[in-house]
C-alpha cells in the first residue's frame, strides 16, 4: 500500500501546482494534524523564496514593515484543503492538498475583508481624540495587520490577483501607541497583563516573542516569556498542544510593543490576540536587540527551494522561536518527500567565537561520516539523527540541511580542529554560508537541490 501511495503522491506533484502535505499517525486525528503541519511547512518554504522577490517587483505597493515574523512561520492559514486517508497495517496515512486555482477566491475575499477592516480602523484612530479608545483601536489594528500578513503571504504564493497590500505599517501603529504613554514600567506586570486574555485556554504551548526579521531569542524575550508562563495552562509538549502562543515585539527608543497571537494547532486559525507596551524602565536590565541579525537574514533568505525535492529539519520542540537552556536535551529530526542524499552544516556564534563546521552523522571513513541517505521506506517520515545536551558556550546556533536527489560527491573544504573537536569549514559563518551555496549553484541543472535551515538560541 505504501509504495502505491507514494507513486500517486509524486505523480500529482509533477503534474500540478498543488501544495501537498503528508502525515502519519495512530489514528485519523493525528494523521490529519501531521499532514496539515507538513502542508504549512511546504507553503512556508515558498513564502520565504518568493516574498522578497514580490517586494522588489512591487516596491511601490509593498511596505518593508508589512511582513512580520508570523508571515514566515509554519502557522500559515490554510483554506479549502482536501484530504485523502489511507489505512495502513500499522498506522493511518493522510494526504492533504491545496489547489491554488480552487482556493484563490477564498484567500482573495479574506485579504480584501481584512484590508477594509484595517482601513476603517485607521480612519477611526485618526479622528478619535480619546486616548483610551484610541489605544484600543491601535491594538486591534495591530492584531488585524498581523492576520492580514498571514493571508497575504499565502496569497502571493498561490497567485492571487487584484489584491493590494495595505498602506498601514507597524511603524505607524508603534508611533501612535508609544505617543499615548500608557505603557507599563514593569516586565513582571506586563507578563501578567499579557497572560490575562489567554488564561482560560488549556494545553497552550508558549513561544518566546521575537523581533521582526530575526529568529534569535534575546534575553528580554526569555525573561518576558518566563513572566507569562505562571498564568497559563501549558501543554506538556508541542505535539500535545491544542494552541500555540506566538509573539513578536517592536523596538524603538520610546519603548517596546509586545503582541501575541493564540493559534489553533490543528487549523492554524487565530483565536485571540493581545498587545502590551513597555517603557524602557521595564527592560533596562535585558538586551532587546538581536546580535546576529545580518547572518540570520542571510541564512533564511537564501534558502534553496526545489519544486520537487523538499527537505525539512526540526527539533523535538518544533522549528520556530527555539530557546534551549543548560542541560536540556534536544533531538534533531529530518524529513524528505523523496529519496535523498544529504549533509548538515552547523554555525555557532557566541560572544567569544564564530565558526562553521560539518556535522558528523555516522562513523564512516573520510567524507562518508558527514553524508546521509534517506531510502524509500523513510520518505515523509520524521527521522531522528540523534540527540545532544545543551552545554556552554551559549549563544546562537544554526543548522543548514543540504539535500540532493543524486549522490553528493563534493563537500565544503574542511579540517579537523583538535581544540574544538569539530570539522571546521571556516571561522566566518557568512563566508562559509556563501561558499556552501556557491557549491550548490555550480551543480548540473538536472540535479535537484533543496535546503532547510534551523536557528536556535541557547542560554545558561
Amino acid at each position: 500500500m505504501r509504495k502505491f501511495i507514494y507513486i500517486l503522491f509524486l505523480s500529482a506533484s509533477l503534474m500540478s501546482a498543488e501544495f501537498i502535505g503528508t502525515g502519519f499517525g495512530k489514528d485519523i486525528k493525528e494523521a490529519k494534524h501531521e499532514a496539515l503541519a507538513d502542508l504549512s511547512q511546504s507553503i512556508k518554504a515558498e513564502v520565504r523564496s518568493s516574498f522578497s522577490t514580490h517586494k522588489s517587483q512591487n516596491s511601490a505597493g509593498v511596505s518593508s514593515d508589512a511582513s512580520s515574523n508570523i508571515v514566515v512561520s509554519s502557522n500559515l492559514p490554510i483554506l479549502g484543503a482536501n484530504f485523502e486517508l489511507f489505512d495502513n497495517s500499522d498506522n493511518v496515512e493522510a494526504l492533504v492538498s491545496l489547489s491554488p486555482e480552487k482556493v484563490k477566491k477564498l484567500y482573495a475575499n479574506k485579504i480584501k475583508n481584512l484590508a477594509k477592516e484595517i482601513e476603517t480602523l485607521k480612519k477611526n484612530v485618526i479622528k478619535n481624540s480619546d486616548k483610551l479608545v484610541k489605544e484600543k483601536l491601535l491594538y486591534k489594528m495591530l492584531e488585524t495587520l498581523n492576520e492580514f500578513d498571514r493571508y497575504y503571504s499565502v496569497g502571493i504564493v498561490i497567485g492571487v490577483k487584484g489584491v493590494k497590500n495595505v498602506d498601514v505599517t507597524k511603524a505607524f501603529i508603534e508611533d501612535e501607541l508609544l505617543n499615548i504613554h500608557n505603557n507599563l514600567d514593569s516586565i513582571e506586570l506586563a507578563g501578567k497583563y499579557m497572560a490575562e486574555s489567554f488564561g482560560k485556554y488549556m494545553d497552550v504551548y508558549l513561544y518566546p516573542p521575537r523581533v521582526k526579521s530575526s529568529h534569535e531569542i534575546t534575553p528580554f524575550a526569555k525573561a518576558f516569556s518566563l513572566h507569562v508562563k505562571p498564568y497559563l495552562h501549558l501543554s506538556s509538549s508541542l505535539k500535545r498542544a491544542k494552541y500555540k502562543l506566538i509573539g513578536e515585539y517592536i523596538y524603538s527608543d520610546k519603548g517596546l510593543i509586545v503582541s501575541y497571537d493564540l493559534i489553533n494547532s490543528k487549523t492554524h486559525e487565530r483565536k485571540i490576540s493581545k498587545t502590551v507596551t513597555l517603557n524602557p524602565k521595564a527592560y533596562k536590565d535585558y538586551r532587546v536587540l538581536p546580535k546576529h541579525i545580518d547572518f540570520d537574514k542571510l541564512l533564511h533568505d537564501g534558502v534553496a527551494v526545489s519544486s520537487s525535492l523538499r527537505a525539512s529539519i526540526a527539533t523535538n520542540k518544533g522549528t520556530e522561536d527555539l530557546l534551549f537552556s543548560r542541560g536540556e536535551e534536544i533531538e534533531l529530526l529530518i524529513k524528505f518527500n523523496k529519496i535523498a542524499y544529504f549533509y548538515i552544516i552547523g554555525y555557532t556564534q557566541t560572544d567569544d567565537s564564530k565558526q562553521a563546521y560539518l556535522l558528523e552523522l555516522n562513523e564512516g571513513v573520510g567524507d562518508d561520516k558527514f553524508l546521509g541517505f534517506i531510502n524509500a521506506d523513510d520518505i515523509n517520515h520524521w527521522i531522528s539523527i540523534g540527540s545532544f545536551i545543551v552545554e556552554p558556550p551559549f549563544g546562537v546556533e544554526s543548522l543548514q540541511l543540504v539535500a540532493s536527489n543524486r549522490k553528493i560527491t563534493t563537500l565544503p573544504h574542511h579540517y579537523f580542529d583538535k581544540k574544538s573537536s569539530y570539522y571546521l569549514i571556516g571561522k566566518n559563518p557568512k563566508t562559509s554560508l556563501s561558499k556552501t551555496r556557491g557549491l550548490i549553484r555550480k551543480k548540473s541543472k538536472k540535479q535537484e537541490f533543496s535546503e532547510a535551515v534551523l536557528l536556535f538560541s541557547t542560554s545558561d
